[in-house]
């Protein structure tokens, strides 16, 4: 399969000349935010640079296809006041334009039941009780011990959580999760210490270090990055979050970022990518991005969508042609599609997605409901498995061991479109160990 490798979206200079379509483009020390009209793919030729392609097309050059291609070489060129399309240029060459801008969103409907979390008590909103909780370090913590939110007691034992993580006593330890979203809070107290290095940190939607998830909780996308994140490490308690922003406040981003990003956590260290958000539009440019995911051992784990259609949104939809990569659905309590959820062919395992207690900014915990909160589950699954063995790779055992739920009754009019079924954390942590 082809190596992709990302390369400098500032301008390149003399020095940095490849000699030839073999050889792998240097990978840059920190990408910038860009503001494309579009993204597309161009057959790149023995010979092409990186640098030559840029000045052909008049974009940046965010993938490069160039490393055991054979004669299929491509780069997925970001076209900021690009020359094709400006000028129309024609240069010989097979080029595949697509939409860029404000094309994919995260897949969480808001938030519900939002209450205030401080150090050692709670403040009740919209009718909720108050129970004293200890927030600390990189997880939740009561009494020196790590405690499971309550509210989500019955969504665990339901997947089998407990005895999943029983069976995994490293927790997910020395794995990386990076979620793509739109950003998470970087002060909240059960998330500070389970973050990765800043150094790994970036933020594509203002183009510097510091992927904050900003803005009012319950306003557009506010808290989803903080949602998703915070579900991830409740399944896999001790695996580090690497927070990159791709997706603004309003929930919406860009193809070119979304590709920026998957190519940035495989470089910097990513075991598992965790992507909440998708677009109704098939894109050649992402799907390239996933591909160099998976080529580099690292699982890609993607929402299903949220519009209940017999379709998933993008990346979702490449999971059966794509080994690494997993698609994921919404069951509710009793087993039972959500109806938000998107089902098809291309749909692999479901997991829980309604009402999820996770954390939220300003030192909040809030409920979320959508495909974007099974996503995390699943990609926390990954991470218990990985921890254990220290080894990449486990997207078989989490479809292999699914418990098949086609033959409840509300569940027969989408026959053949909900995957392996429902994931089982105990059986597939068993199951991974045993291998």
């Amino acid at each position: 399969m082809s190596k992709l490798s990302l390369t400098l979206l500032a301008s390149l200079t003399s020095a940095l000349l490849l000699a030839g379509c073999g050889q792998v483009a240097p990978t840059i020390a920190r990408p910038v935010a860009t503001q494309a009209a579009t993204v597309a793919t161009v057959s790149i030729k023995p010979g092409d640079t990186p640098a030559a392609v840029e000045a052909m097309t008049g974009g940046k050059v965010l993938l490069w296809n160039a490393e055991g291609c054979d004669d299929h070489c491509t780069a997925v060129v970001s076209l900021t006041q690009s020359k094709l399309m400006a000028q129309g240029l024609n240069v010989g060459r097979h080029i595949s334009v697509e939409a860029n801008h404000n094309r994919v969103k995260n897949l969480g409907a808001r938030p519900i039941w939002i209450w205030s979390v401080g150090m050692q008590s709670a403040e009740p909103m919209r009718g909720l009780g108050a129970r004293p909780i200890w927030i600390w370090g990189g997880n939740l913590w009561q009494d020196g011990q790590y405690q499971p939110l309550p509210e989500n007691t019955a969504a665990w034992q339901q997947i089998g959580l407990p005895a999943a993580q029983a069976s995994a006593p490293n927790a997910g330890k020395s794995q990386v999760i990076a979620v793509i979203d739109t950003g998470v809070d970087l002060e909240h107290p059960a998330l500070k210490g389970a973050l990765t290095p800043a150094s790994t940190w970036l933020d594509l939607v203002d183009g510097d270090t510091l992927p904050q998830d900003d803005g009012e909780l319950g306003t557009g996308g506010v808290g989803h990055g903080t949602a998703v994140a915070g579900i991830a490490t409740q399944v896999a308690p001790m695996v580090q979050i690497m927070p990159v922003r791709a997706l603004g406040t309003d929930g919406s981003g860009d193809i070119s970022a979304v590709v920026q990003a998957i190519v940035w956590a495989v470089d910097h260290g990513a075991n598992i990518i965790n992507l909440s958000l998708g677009s109704n539009e098939a894109s050649e440019a992402l799907q390239s991005a996933v591909r160099y995911a998976d080529e580099k051992g690292v699982a890609v784990v993607a929402a299903a969508g949220n519009a209940g259609n017999n379709e998933l949104t993008y990346p979702a939809a490449y999971a059966r042609t794509s080994a690494g990569l997993l698609s994921v659905g919404s069951v509710s309590d009793s087993d039972v599609k959500s109806g938000f959820s998107n089902y098809a062919a291309s749909l692999e395992v479901l997991a829980p997605g309604e009402r999820i207690a996770t954390y939220a900014p300003n030192n909040k915990l809030a409920l979320w409901t959508g495909t974007s909160m099974s996503a995390p589950v699943v990609a926390g699954l990954l991470a218990l498995m990985q921890g254990e063995r220290q080894a990449a790779g486990g997207e078989n055992a989490v479809t292999a061991h699914a418990h098949d739920i086609s033959g409840i009754a509300l569940n027969q009019p989408f026959t053949g479109g909900l995957g392996y079924g429902r994931i089982d954390a105990a059986a597939t942590v068993l199951g991974w160990k045993q291998q």
